[in-house]
């Protein structure tokens, strides 16, 4: 069995591209952006070498392609978003929801901005 805690990560990135996919789309954040947050080749050799699943490493490939369609037929963007946002959406629903998030993932690296 996978590792629960790469298996929530995996979780976690759909949800994200999902989130990214509409500000892209709503024009709240540039392909760029989408592109330093999430859809970029180092996340995705990190997730080859952590061993994360074939739809994960999809998904970012699918998130690197939108960058090439900006710039190649910017007019196919709208299109290309739809298509990554129904893909991420449909792996999410069949991915069965992981163990209860004791650690909070949002917190974790919130210690250093907290006054003390």
């Amino acid at each position: 069995m996978k590792n629960e805690k790469l298996y929530r990560l995996e979780r976690l990135l759909f949800i994200i591209s999902i989130g990214l996919c509409h500000c892209v789309r709503s024009g709240a954040i540039d392909v760029d952006e989408a592109g330093d947050y999430l859809f970029n080749p180092l996340l995705l050799t990190k997730l080859q070498l952590a061993g994360a699943s074939e739809e994960a490493q999809e998904l970012i490939r699918l998130g690197l392609e939108i960058e090439d369609t900006e710039m190649l037929m910017p007019e196919n963007l709208g299109r290309d978003l739809d298509k990554l946002l129904k893909w991420a959406s449909e792996r999410l629903k069949e991915s069965p929801e992981s163990a209860s998030l004791s650690d909070k993932w949002f917190t974790v690296n919130l210690e250093e901005f907290i006054q003390k």
